[in-house]
């Protein structure tokens, strides 16, 4: 298991993994994470308080499935990406059904209103947005 980030959580964390077969490596860099999310065999986030946390998509858009827990609100996004857990001690079930998604060889991508294609044109219409209120307030 690798656990990538930095947090106030990591000393807790190292104590707990003490004898495991567990890497920290710290903050990564958009190309080394990016690396990490290809290599692994999901993504699990074990917070049940994160919402829609951008690393979800960040590992989906690199083809990596993502294990969450149930009633976070990842449900439909991880659907036919990853899979869910309905406690965390059901995790470890829902680790493997990940496992198994990723080996399968199903293609994994972001749900389409997460794609650049969606996306970039939302970006560039508040750029267009706050450039319009720039030039109205320099006349």
């Amino acid at each position: 298991m690798t656990i990538a980030g930095a947090g106030p959580e990591e000393r807790r964390l190292r104590n707990l993994s003490q004898g495991l077969n567990v890497r920290f490596v710290g903050v990564l860099d958009r190309v080394e994470l990016a690396r990490l999310y290809h290599s692994a065999d999901a993504l699990v986030l074990a917070s049940e308080y994160e919402g829609l946390p951008s690393v979800a998509i960040e590992a989906l858009a690199c083809g990596c499935p993502v294990v969450a827990l149930s009633d976070t609100g990842l449900e439909g996004t991880v659907r036919g990406r990853g899979t869910t857990a309905n406690s965390v001690e059901t995790l470890p079930n829902a680790m493997a059904e990940a496992v198994r998604i990723r080996r399968s060889g199903v293609a994994i991508q972001p749900p389409n209103e997460f794609t650049w294609s969606a996306v970039g044109p939302q970006i560039l219409d508040v750029y267009s947005q706050v450039t319009a209120i720039e030039e109205v307030g320099d006349s």
